[in-house]
């Protein structure tokens, strides 16, 4: 478990498991999460854009993000979803979100 009270930045890597290419820019957002399995419905972080990743190619980022002053105190997981505004076609879409295995104290 990590303390986090002030701004953090967030590497995340998102990778193209489809058969082909992208075909339109989709964005990658980071959330904050009481559980392990990240959703929509959990706090948005923020947001990276994607413009576009060959099959089997990936994109890594450093993305800073502060975490909102109204959230609880307490642990949190983070976590990402590729193409969360769904702004991408996928063959499989139930593969896009994934979270830390550990978690980071808010104060």
């Amino acid at each position: 478990m990590t303390a986090v009270s002030a701004p953090l930045t967030i590497t995340n890597t998102v990778t193209n498991q489809d058969n082909g290419s992208t075909n339109v820019p989709f964005k990658v957002g980071l959330y904050l999460s009481q559980d392990n399995v990240i959703t929509t419905d959990d706090i948005l972080l923020g947001s990276r854009t994607v413009t576009s990743l060959a099959a089997g190619a990936s994109s890594s980022a450093d993305t800073s993000v502060t975490i909102p002053s109204n959230v609880p105190a307490g642990n949190y997981f983070i976590g990402a979803i590729a193409d969360y505004a769904e702004e991408q076609s996928e063959n499989n879409e139930t593969n896009n979100a994934r979270s830390t295995s550990g978690t980071i104290q808010v104060n």
